[in-house]
């Protein structure tokens, strides 16, 4: 079981009526996670900015898709991929993520 000590909203760019638009949707608010800096070598493997990726895990089954926006307090996090661990007991959906800076 994961020690989920962090809260977030997700946000997911939805369509909004049919006429082609889009609009940043919540998609959920108040989902347990853990937020854990990403190590350096998969920071620089991925592309990643130094300092600004992170490792976001989630209970398994949790519905998350690249693009979405994860927001943990004032810190805005943008999904780059998804890892599902599926494991009975033991399952999570790790998310690949980086820092914006406004």
């Amino acid at each position: 079981m994961l020690l989920l000590e962090h809260t977030c909203d997700i946000k997911r760019n939805a369509a909004v009526g049919t006429n082609g638009r889009y609009q940043v949707q919540t998609l959920a608010s108040g989902v347990a996670c853990l937020k854990l800096p990403m190590n350096t070598s998969t920071t620089i493997q991925n592309e990643f900015s130094l300092g600004r990726a992170y490792d976001i895990y989630f209970a398994e089954g949790q519905d998350m898709k690249p693009g979405d926006k994860i927001i943990i307090g004032a810190d805005q996090y943008v999904v780059r991929a998804v890892q599902p661990y599926e494991v009975p007991g033991v399952g999570h959906v790790k998310a690949l993520c980086e820092q914006e800076v406004s």
